[in-house]
C-alpha cells in the first residue's frame, strides 16, 4: 500500500513539473510532518506552490508485563511517509508558508508468537518560516504543525499540536 501510493505521488510531483524551471529542495526535517525525524524532497510547481514527499523511520521495542516473558516482547518499525503542500506568501529569500496534507504512519511489530503490523493516516496543517534563497543554495524553515488524530475507540478527533524545524539544499 505505502509502496503504491509513494509512487503514484512521486509520478505526479515529476511529470507536473514538466516544462518548469523551479528549483528542487531536498531537507532534514526534526519533529515535523515526519513526526520524529525525515529526509523530504519538495518540488516548486509555481512560484507560490510546492510538493513535498518525505520518509522518516525509527525501531520499536515492547518489553514484557513486569519483567516476565510470555511471549509478548517484540521488536519493530515504525515508517513515516509525509505528504503535503505548500502555499508561500513574500517575495525575496524570507517567506511564510501555509498548508497541509498527509502523514502515513506503518508500525511493524515481531512477537515470538506472530507479528502485527498497524497503519494510520493523520492529516495535519501547518504554518511557519522559510528561508530561501532564489539562486539555489541554504533552506531552512521553522514550522508550527496540528495533526488531526482520530480515537479509534471513540471515533473522536483530537488535534496533536506539534512543531518541526527544517534545514537542508536548494537546487
Amino acid at each position: 500500500m505505502f509502496k503504491k501510493l509513494l509512487l503514484i505521488i512521486t509520478s505526479t510531483i515529476l511529470l507536473s513539473s514538466i516544462g518548469f524551471s523551479q528549483f528542487n529542495s531536498f531537507y532534514a526535517e526534526g519533529g515535523g510532518a515526519g513526526l520524529l525525524f525525515s529526509l523530504n524532497y519538495e518540488r516548486m510547481l509555481t512560484d507560490n506552490i510546492s510538493v513535498r514527499v518525505g520518509y522518516g523511520s525509527a525501531s520499536a521495542e515492547e518489553e514484557g508485563h513486569e519483567g516476565h516473558s510470555h511471549g509478548d516482547e517484540g521488536d519493530g518499525k515504525i515508517t513515516f511517509i509525509p505528504i503535503g503542500a505548500n502555499y508561500l506568501i513574500g517575495s525575496g529569500n524570507n517567506k511564510l508558508t501555509v498548508g497541509g496534507g498527509m502523514t502515513m504512519v506503518n508500525t511493524t511489530m515481531e512477537y515470538e508468537l506472530g507479528s502485527l503490523s498497524l497503519d494510520a493516516n493523520f492529516p495535519y496543517a501547518t504554518a511557519g518560516y522559510r528561508y530561501q534563497r532564489g539562486t539555489g543554495g541554504l533552506y531552512m524553515s521553522f514550522s508550527g504543525y496540528a495533526f488531526f488524530i482520530k480515537d479509534l475507540i471513540t471515533e473522536e478527533t483530537t488535534m496533536l499540536p506539534w512543531g518541526g524545524f527544517s534545514f537542508g539544499w536548494t537546487f
